[in-house]
Formats: C-alpha cells, sequence, structure tokens
C-alpha cells in the first residue's frame, strides 16, 4: 500500500482515505429490514402493483381524491367503515343520489366529511395531520397521494388516475370490496356488468342486423356554465368505454380526460346530442337550448339535449349509463333501462326504488322537454 501511494499522482492521494472508508462501509453494510406483516393482516395488492398489508381486525378505511364513496359503500355495502372523505364536493356524490337515501347515516355523519376538501392531486395539504387522527386501517386515493402517508408507515392503495381498459374500469369496487374482507360481491357487480354490457350488444345486433341500419349518432358530454364550457374527450369513461357500448361516437377530436372549449368549438363539432352533467350549477336542458351561444346546434334545434341521469352517473354504474344512451339514440330498442336499474339495485342494496326515486335517478323531470324522454317515464304498475 505504501509503495502504491508513492507512486501516486499527487493530486489523487487525497482519494485514497475515501476509498478506504468506503471500503470498510460496504463490509458492514446490511440490507435494511422488511417488518413483519401485521398479524392476521390481508393483503391488497394495488394499481402500482404494491402489496398493501391491512391489519386486521380492520379499522375502517379513508377516501382521498380519485376515489368516490358511492362506488365504496356499493363495493362494501359497510358504512360503518367509511371514515371519512377528504376530496373536494365528494359529499356531493352521496347527497344528490338515492344512495344518500340508502345510506343517512353517511349524509348525516359530519365526522366524515370532517376533512373534506384537504387532498389534491400533488398530495395532501398541510391538514394531514387531521387525517391521520382518523387512525384508519388504511387511506385510498390517486397513487400520487401515496407518498406521505408510506413515509409514516401508513397503508395506502393506490388508484389509476385515469383508467385504460374496462378491466381497470372495474378496479375501484374489486379494490374496495377486498379492503373491507368481502371479494366475492366486487367480483359478482363486475360479473354482473360484463353481462349487462353483452346483452346490451345482443340486443343492438338482433334489432339492427345491419350496420348501415344503426346509423350511430355523434354526440358530446358536456359541462356547461355562463363562463366556460367543457367537453370530456377521448380518454374519458364515457367516450373511451360507455359510448361504444351504446353504439353512439364522440363528436369532438379532443384527445385528453376534457377539455374547456370556446362556443365557436361546440359549433364545429355540431353534435346530434348533447348530455349535460348532472352536478348541481350545471345549466339544465331547457337553460342550454334557450342559451343565445347555442342556437344553431343540430342537437338544439332537435330538442336532443338532455341531462345526464344523476342515480346512473353518481355511481357510476357504466351499463346503465350505456343503455341509457343507447335507447335515446336507437328507436328499435325496448326502452327498459328504467325496470333494469330498479332490479339492480333491489339486488345490491335490497332496496326497491319507488316510482319517484326512479323519476329523479332518470332526470325525467329535468329532461321533461326533450325529444324521445317519454322511454324512461313510468310504465308498470309494479312502480
Amino acid at each position: 500500500m505504501k509503495n502504491a501511494l508513492n507512486t501516486a499522482p499527487q493530486e489523487l492521494k487525497w482519494i485514497v482515505p475515501f476509498l478506504c472508508l468506503g471500503a470498510i462501509a460496504l463490509t458492514t453494510a446490511r440490507t435494511e429490514p422488511v417488518p413483519p406483516l401485521p398479524q392476521g393482516a390481508r393483503v391488497v395488492v394495488d394499481t402500482r402493483g404494491k402489496e398493501v398489508p391491512i391489519e386486521l381486525p380492520f379499522r375502517g378505511s379513508v377516501l382521498t381524491r380519485g376515489t368516490e364513496v358511492t362506488g365504496y359503500l356499493v363495493g362494501t355495502r359497510a358504512p360503518e367503515t367509511l371514515l371519512a372523505a377528504t376530496a373536494y364536493k365528494m359529499g356531493d356524490r352521496v347527497r344528490n343520489h338515492i344512495i344518500g337515501d340508502i345510506f343517512p347515516e353517511v349524509v348525516n355523519n359530519p365526522r366524515i366529511w370532517a376533512s373534506e376538501g384537504i387532498s389534491d392531486t400533488r398530495g395532501p395539504k398541510v391538514e394531514i395531520e387531521r387525517m391521520l387522527q382518523f387512525d384508519p386501517g388504511v387511506f385510498m386515493g390517486w397513487y400520487t397521494l401515496a407518498e406521505p402517508f408510506e413515509r409514516v408507515g401508513i397503508p395506502f392503495i393506490g388508484f389509476r388516475s385515469f383508467p385504460a381498459t374496462e378491466e381497470e374500469l372495474g378496479y375501484s369496487v374489486r379494490i374496495y370490496s377486498r379492503v373491507v374482507g368481502t371479494p366475492e360481491r366486487g367480483e359478482a357487480i363486475v360479473a354482473r356488468h360484463e353481462r349487462l354490457n353483452r346483452e346490451l350488444g345482443e340486443e343492438l345486433a338482433d334489432k339492427y342486423p345491419s350496420r348501415k341500419d344503426l346509423s350511430p349518432p355523434r354526440y358530446l358530454y358536456v359541462l356547461s356554465h355562463d363562463d366556460s364550457v367543457v367537453i370530456l374527450g377521448a380518454k374519458n369513461h364515457y367516450t373511451r368505454f360507455f359510448a361504444p357500448h351504446a353504439e353512439v361516437v364522440s363528436a369532438c377530436d379532443c384527445p385528453y380526460f376534457f377539455s374547456t372549449v370556446d362556443p365557436e368549438r361546440l359549433h364545429l363539432y355540431d353534435p346530434d346530442i348533447i348530455v349535460l352533467g348532472p352536478q348541481p350549477g350545471e345549466q339544465l336542458p331547457d337553460e342550454f337550448v334557450r342559451d343565445p351561444r347555442w342556437q344553431g346546434l343540430t342537437a338544439v334545434k332537435n330538442r336532443r339535449v338532455y341531462r345526464a341521469p344523476p342515480g346512473i352517473d353518481y355511481f357510476i354504474a357504466a351499463p346503465f349509463w350505456s343503455r341509457w344512451l343507447a335507447e335515446l339514440s336507437h328507436e328499435r330498442l325496448e326502452p327498459k333501462v328504467r325496470n333494469e336499474y330498479r332490479d339492480y339495485v333491489d339486488w345490491l342494496f335490497d332496496y326497491e326504488l319507488s316510482t319517484a326515486e326512479l323519476d329523479i335517478a332518470f332526470a325525467v323531470a329535468d329532461n321533461r322537454a326533450m325529444a324521445k324522454v317519454e322511454r324512461f317515464q313510468a310504465r308498470e304498475s309494479r312502480e
């Protein structure tokens, strides 16, 4: 070693002590210990492929941005396991939905909404301390929110921002069910959705054996306000998954999840059908067709502007949304989405929807002045 030091260039001699220290450190390095799973833990694999151990007995869930309270209640039927919902205005999805009537203990629990609005896509804000006070078994939300929780050893199940396949579309209901320990419920729901989509496709093929007779209309899902117009683009669930099942095509060329556009752009697209969002504050069909900005649109002239059915849209119960849009678009289809939805809710929650509740679910009053809405009005004496 001495000879080596004597022959080394003078300017490199200072490196030698550090190399020696590094060699010593490598000989003593140890793999960081992995803590054992909590006794009796269930393991759920999230969208990142990460195995997330959830301690048993299960202490409940906190839902952050990227999750849905309605979807959680559908997938679990366990309102007692919902400890908090932190995404901004997430409560509207329950308060303005029939699920709020089915689960009043969720709507009326101030503790669930105490931290509403304190999470965003870049990670929880400084109020993370308030979220930790719930001491849940698991947090859930977009995977971009996970790091602050996992840094302090809190289980976090990450969701993908935008589903890319129909299998991913059913991801959330499966995950919710697995988290509470009833995976068979999630699988049964996904299987029923797949069957409903398949039956719709078979019925369309039967009623329209010639593709030429089908003539898919061009549609847009629009969020319209006084000062802005948002359209749902190619990456959105509605455009990517629901519209193809309904045999309609998107009128826009927007490649994103959604885009803000000017009124001139909407006139350029000129869709045959316009669907308006069901959220409070959105323009209603009557307001939309009277708005000076939209005069001349084909959908307006033909009174083919509809409020999306909030009972379906806020689930999101994908096969019923597709069926609703298909029945609006293709007159040969038997109008049965209303009865199918009633049966579905009965199966899902042991809850029989009344005629009035079905009217609200399908926005009958809001769409009354539009074309073809008689298809979604009460028919059977069973209602």
